[in-house]
């Protein structure tokens, strides 16, 4: 298992600085072969739930560390593509939400749904691949994060200013 991590690292560090120079025409069509889907599918659901476990552990421990020294929190729970090789669009959270969504309603912690941000957006224009956002679905992104920073009254804008 060791080798298959650390095989899976390097996968990522090489898709990630190679993956930019690709055209997304090109990258969409070869949309089956991404790395995420693969790692996905080649593992079991015991592994997946386990995953899913460590994920809530240390996300709960996160937050109570930084509510510990009153340090307010945004939780982005992520969405992706459900399966891109099947040109199912839609997105899913895999349960990111329904987890951020309790922990939101404790004081200083705030939650922000990429699903709920891009569900009115064309997800292929927002995604290079499964979990990846393209230039356009970073930008939208940090819209949302900036808007939802000001209406909680974490920053400060000049009247002037639009978040």
């Amino acid at each position: 298992m060791k080798s298959f991590a650390l095989r899976r690292i390097y996968e990522i560090k090489t898709e990630r600085f190679l993956w930019r120079w690709i055209p997304q025409s090109i990258r969409l069509q070869h949309a089956e072969n991404d790395a995420d889907a693969e790692l996905e599918a080649s593992l079991s659901k015991e592994v997946l739930a386990r995953w899913g476990e460590q994920v809530h552990e240390s996300t709960l421990e996160s937050v109570q560390a930084a509510l510990e020294k009153s340090i307010p929190i945004l939780i982005i729970s992520q969405a992706r593509i459900k399966d891109r090789a099947k040109a199912d669009w839609a997105l899913t959270d895999n349960g990111l939400d329904e987890l951020a969504a309790k922990l939101a309603q404790k004081n200083s912690v705030f939650h922000l749904s990429m699903k709920s941000v891009f569900q009115d957006q064309d997800t292929e224009s927002i995604y290079s691949d499964s979990s990846h956002l393209t230039q356009e679905g970073h930008t939208l992104l940090a819209q949302a994060v900036a808007k939802v920073l000001v209406r909680q009254g974490l920053v400060k804008v000049e009247k002037d200013a639009e978040p």
